[in-house]
């Protein structure tokens, strides 16, 4: 895929490496390439997207208001999706930001919906691949108490855990 400046290989995009070569071709023709300055909003927490988002380059933050204090949950980088746990969960929950100069990949949802339903590779990246934001989330839901001095440790170091640990070892934690 080219944007007068840019070149994307989508095969090195791990939920792409194995999809068929139609399926590669109708992401190549249908999305756009969106180009963000630094502060700007990128997606809202309280809307699903109906596009998914490919940071191509650049760093996102992805930010959480929970308890009335606002934090990052994690630096997405390259090859980071947004919007797509919101998508596949059904549920509005990512707040993101561009850091920097941000290039994105914006794909159709109709699109993705099709991919998931039609490429088992993909389908498995999805259902095996927890994005960040879905552990906080679980996190969140679990220990679900605001005013508790042991929830909001274990807060803080889930916070480090997936803005530090998570990072350094990929943009995605892996279930088995």
């Amino acid at each position: 895929m080219k944007d007068s400046n840019f070149q994307i290989n989508l095969r090195s995009i791990q939920c792409f490496n194995k999809i068929n070569d139609s399926i590669l071709k109708a992401i190549e023709t249908e999305s756009k390439i969106i180009k963000f300055k630094i502060g700007d909003t990128i997606t809202h927490d309280d809307i699903i997207p109906d596009r998914i988002l490919l940071i191509l380059s650049g760093d996102v933050r992805l930010t959480t208001n929970f308890a009335t204090n606002t934090g990052t949950i994690a630096k997405l980088k390259s090859g980071s999706f947004i919007g797509l746990a919101s998508f596949l969960r059904s549920i509005p929950c990512e707040y993101t930001s561009a850091m920097n100069d941000v290039l994105i990949l914006s794909i159709p949802d109709k699109l993705i919906l099709n991919i998931f339903e039609v490429d088992p590779h993909f389908k498995t990246w999805c259902n095996q691949t927890i994005q960040q934001i879905e552990l906080y989330e679980l996190f969140r839901l679990v220990f679900n108490k605001n005013e508790d001095k042991e929830y909001k440790s274990l807060h803080n170091e889930l916070i480090k855990f997936i803005s530090v640990d998570a990072i350094n070892n990929g943009e995605t934690i892996k279930t088995n």
